[in-house]
């Protein structure tokens, strides 16, 4: 039986930035990447960047990388997500893990999470 997770490979600087700005709120990085995968599937930003030409592909590993890349992954209690998530993916033309990173990496930016709680 197939696990209900979406596990996300990214580089160290990223994974590092987000397990810290998870960490101000109290929440596990994985707690807050099942957060973030939830809302894009809703608000489907990604997406709409494919149908406006705005280019939003992967990021490259840097060459010389050793090892495999770090990665997060988001829990989910049933299947239904991570197969939409797969689903949203394959739409936006990118892999699960590509697609994930892009979020992360949104969120890191935005910094839509500590605006909606204003307390930081």
């Amino acid at each position: 039986m197939p696990t209900a997770q979406v596990t996300v490979r990214l580089d160290s600087d990223l994974k590092a930035g987000f397990e810290a700005y998870a960490g101000q709120f109290e929440l596990s990085a994985s707690e807050l990447a099942k957060l973030l995968i939830v809302r894009e599937l809703k608000l489907r930003r990604l997406e709409s960047l494919k149908y406006s030409g705005t280019p939003h592909g992967p990021r490259k590993r840097r060459r010389g990388t050793e090892g495999p890349p770090p990665t997060i992954t988001a829990h989910f209690s049933t299947r239904a997500p991570v197969e939409a998530f797969d689903a949203y993916a394959k739409r936006c033309g990118l892999s699960r893990s590509e697609t994930g990173a892009w979020v992360f990496r949104q969120e890191i930016h935005e910094k839509w999470l500590e605006k909606a709680l204003c307390i930081l």
